[in-house]
């Protein structure tokens, strides 16, 4: 490693108080740096490598020579070089010494008589960070500082104020340790520099403002999260299936759950349309099989897939490839884990997991504190921007099995039942009802018939309409059906049965016992 250069700090009187010495490998391949400290804890004491006990929270911050006129801005930056860059152009501009993670070591309050400062970030997460915690720094000062920030036009990730001058301004290079005052267009420089920082100031972002408890839970004003630039949901299988979205799809055993959820990740993955729902671009998916034997997923897969030998971004994790393992338990840490894992490598943007009762094997099905492990996840999961769809059971009276609890968390649910005319040799045919659609409504909401339909070597989907549940239970009514068998059917209290017949004249006899007891009801 070689020396590249020597940063000096002072204290607000010009007294030396120590000096960071930066080193970097001379290896073009595989350049690296490193930063050595060495202070003092006053002028009259020889320099220490390191930073003594006794000034850390007290170091001052680098560069408070440049200050000479607190009225004109000063430019907070990350790193020594940064700041040593824009001196060069006679410009204020200070940064703390060892980053974001020494940023409590110094002492900030020589900027509190400052009246504009300026925070300029790099382009990457560590300089967001540094820029954030100086930001929180300067409020605590007290005095009502006018600080902004400045998004220079980055090209590259981790860029920082120095690739911006090195870009913009020299076309034949330049290695970012020189001094700037030494080249014959300096002023040129400065001036064009100041005009690309004044043109990009922007009010300081609303998430810079919030609170934060020792255990890092962080709380915003709501004016703040009201500015806050956050985007619209993305649709990946629309209307249901949004992104950050955590969806349940449940029905009794051997409906079709699995072919309906495997063509709608299919569908997203390929960004082709199903059952009506439509995919408008295609997005990586992972889809956690728990049960299903692999011939009969790849029959299966062969039967959906109109074009088998397409690749898509669609990965599967499933027990008959798992050799000496077994499936990971979501509700525990390490099988968390692993699909976190899987899902950082693979860029994972939709999440199916086919089903609950074989993939979350910790805890009792029925009690709601034994799904709070899988619930913290799938909340942790939609904060990075996953959508999930969790595919489950039905009980025996037609609801989602074991705790109702797991709703709660849930924007979508989506009940998959046979409907009252179904017959056993028409296979995977059910009507989609949602039962909980939390930004649905109109048409986007209504029921539907699907049928999985046998086309030779490949099946489609036969979509019908399905009228409301009023209009089903009117229907069912004319069929002479009692109150208690259509609230069963239409899974809804006996109450809203009467609701809907209310006022309605049928052309049918009126000597049913259920037809005198709406008679009764709707005097």
């Amino acid at each position: 490693m070689k020396l590249v250069a020597e940063y000096q700090y002072k204290k607000e009187n010009g007294a030396p108080i120590g000096k960071v010495l930066r080193f970097q490998s001379e290896d073009s391949q595989k350049p690296s740096k490193s930063f050595v400290p060495y202070f003092n804890i006053d002028d009259k004491d020889e320099l220490q490598k390191g930073i003594p006990d006794a000034i850390k929270g007290s170091i001052p911050l680098y560069g408070l020579e440049s200050i000479k006129d607190k009225a004109l801005p000063v430019y907070i930056v990350e790193g020594e070089k940064c700041a040593c860059a824009l001196h060069g152009l006679g410009m204020q501009a200070v940064t703390s010494q060892g980053g974001s993670n020494a940023i409590h070591s110094t002492d900030w309050r020589f900027l509190s008589s400052c009246s504009d400062i300026r925070i300029v970030p790099d382009n990457d997460g560590a300089g967001e960070k540094y820029a954030e915690f100086a930001y929180r720094k300067l409020k605590k000062l007290g005095n009502p500082l006018s600080v902004q920030a400045v998004r220079l036009p980055y090209v590259n990730k981790g860029d920082d104020v120095c690739d911006v001058i090195s870009n913009s301004f020299f076309s034949l290079g330049w290695n970012e340790i020189s001094p700037l005052n030494g080249f014959d267009n300096v002023a040129e420089i400065k001036n064009k520099l100041k005009g690309l920082l004044e043109s990009n100031l922007e009010s300081i972002p609303p998430e810079w403002n919030m609170v934060f408890t020792k255990n890092q839970l962080p709380a915003i004003a709501i004016g703040d999260f009201q500015r806050m630039p956050i985007p619209e949901r993305k649709a990946y299988l629309a209307p249901w299936l949004t992104a950050q979205s955590i969806n349940m799809v449940f029905a009794p055993r051997g409906l079709g759950k699995t072919f309906f959820s495997l063509s709608c990740a299919l569908a997203v993955a390929e960004g082709k349309e199903v059952m009506g729902y439509t995919a408008s671009n295609a997005v990586p998916v992972l889809y956690l099989d728990g049960e299903m034997q692999s011939p009969l997923l790849q029959e299966r897969f062969e039967l959906l897939r109109n074009k088998s030998k397409e690749e898509i971004s669609f990965h599967l994790v499933t027990p008959d490839l798992l050799r000496d393992r077994i499936m990971p338990d979501l509700a525990s840490p390490e099988g968390q884990k692993d699909v976190n894992e899987l899902i950082a490598k693979l860029k994972i943007k939709v999440l199916f997991i086919d089903n609950l009762s074989t993939l979350v094997r910790t805890g009792k099905e029925n009690e709601s504190e034994s799904w709070s492990p899988l619930q913290q996840w799938l909340i942790q999961l939609r904060s990075k921007g996953l959508a999930i769809v969790l595919v489950h059971h039905a009980n025996k009276s037609g609801g989602q099995r074991g705790t109702s609890r797991r709703e709660d968390v849930m924007d979508n649910v989506i009940s998959l039942k046979h409907p009252d005319d179904y017959e056993e040799d028409q296979g995977a045919r059910f009507t989609v009802e949602y039962t909980k659609a939390r930004s649905l409504s109109g048409k986007d909401s209504k029921a539907f018939e699907a049928h999985l339909v046998s086309g030779g070597r490949h099946c489609k989907w036969v979509i019908n309409n399905v009228g409301s549940k009023k209009e089903r239970a009117i229907d069912m009514k004319s069929m002479n059906m009692n109150p208690r068998d259509i609230a069963n059917t239409l899974d809804v209290d006996i109450s809203t049965v009467y609701r809907y017949l209310k006022g309605i004249n049928f052309k049918k006899e009126s000597t049913t016992p259920f037809t005198q007891e709406l008679q009764e009801m709707t005097k």
